[in-house]
């Protein structure tokens, strides 16, 4: 089935993964992904390596980007035989209080806070806490948000040493095939 089928909240798998439909366009389709492997759990936000001073909240260097587009991206698409485009998307790196405006381009990213509010009705509660790519402000190097299990927003100001699930968001072209999933009667009750 072509993910432009697929409406938002509905779940469909993709490369072997569950993934939620969170914003259909007319350029591609939203997905986050719904089932974590065991690689992106339990994971820093920032490099341990990286120095003392250095901004540990900058997405473009993080250990987190540096994991989904070096190691989970290629078992991504090594997996992928539904004949699927992944599309580079714009990225919001605006911090909670508004310093850093800026976007990026990735193949592969976190949610974005203000994503993550506009589509938390279909996301709902989780099974873990979660990173997003928003940064409490700027001016502070090492205060990241995450999304707790219950859906409240953390601020975590220790992105070094805390972990939390890394939960990617990718954009699959519109004429992308994926399977989508199948609810029971016992799973709608």
């Amino acid at each position: 089935m072509k993910i432009s089928k697929i409406q938002r909240g509905e779940h469909f798998s993709f490369s072997g993964f569950r993934w939620l439909a969170i914003e259909p366009t007319g350029s591609g389709t939203y997905a986050l992904l719904d089932s974590v492997p065991e690689l992106l759990k339990r994971r820093p936000f920032a490099n341990l390596s990286t120095r003392r001073g250095k901004d540990l909240s900058d997405w473009k260097n993080s250990l987190a980007r540096y994991v989904l587009r070096h190691t989970f991206l290629p078992e991504l698409l090594s997996q992928n035989d539904q004949h699927a485009e992944l599309l580079e998307m714009t990225v919001d790196l605006t911090a909670l209080d508004g310093t850093g405006s800026s976007t990026f381009e990735d193949t592969i990213a976190l949610l974005s806070l203000s994503q993550y509010q506009k589509h938390s009705d279909v996301i709902g509660e989780t099974h873990a806490e979660f990173w997003t790519l928003t940064r409490a402000s700027k001016k502070i190097l090492d205060e990241m948000l995450t999304i707790k299990s219950d859906g409240t927003v953390r601020v975590n100001a220790d992105p070094k040493f805390s972990a939390s699930e890394l939960r990617p968001v990718i954009l699959l072209a519109p004429e992308s095939e994926v399977e989508k999933e199948v609810q029971t009667e016992d799973a709608q009750a």
